[in-house]
């Protein structure tokens, strides 16, 4: 039995100074339907494009992530690794080749341009609220995430 079928595209972008590398992934999340043949199955994959009314399912979705260009060549290592063998890297060579700089600086650029979430820090939820049981009588805090 079939139960779903996903379609996933993946584009990369590498930044101008070959540092980091953008992944984009574009996930299309298909309902199947299948009817019953003389000798076999056939299925049909259904994409919608649209919100249906009712319908909880969020059926298309994009991810992004942001990776540094040296840290993937070296955990790239790690797939030749036998059993009780141990990585080449550490936290510190990955320190000294600025891997999180490659990640957090586009990352945060990103989220400045993005919208008033990234630029303001503020996703238009009320964190402090949210956080505390409707009884409690402790003072609200103020707490941004991005």
């Amino acid at each position: 039995m079939l139960d779903g079928v996903r379609v996933h595209r993946i584009m990369q972008h590498k930044s101008m100074d070959g540092a980091s590398m953008l992944h984009v992934s574009e996930i299309h999340d298909l309902d199947v339907n299948s009817q019953m043949g003389a000798s076999h199955t056939v299925f049909h994959a259904v994409a919608h494009t649209a919100p249906r009314p009712g319908y909880d399912k969020v059926d298309f979705w994009h991810e992004v992530s942001i990776s540094s260009v040296k840290a993937d060549e070296e955990f790239k290592k790690n797939v030749e690794l036998d059993l009780g063998d141990e990585a080449d890297w550490t936290h510190e060579s990955l320190s000294q080749l600025q891997c999180a700089r490659a990640m957090y600086l586009p990352a945060c650029e990103m989220l400045k341009k993005m919208d008033g979430v990234g630029f303001w820090n503020d996703n238009g939820v009320d964190v402090s609220k949210a956080l505390l049981p409707e009884d409690s009588q402790q003072k609200a805090v103020d707490y941004k995430f991005w």
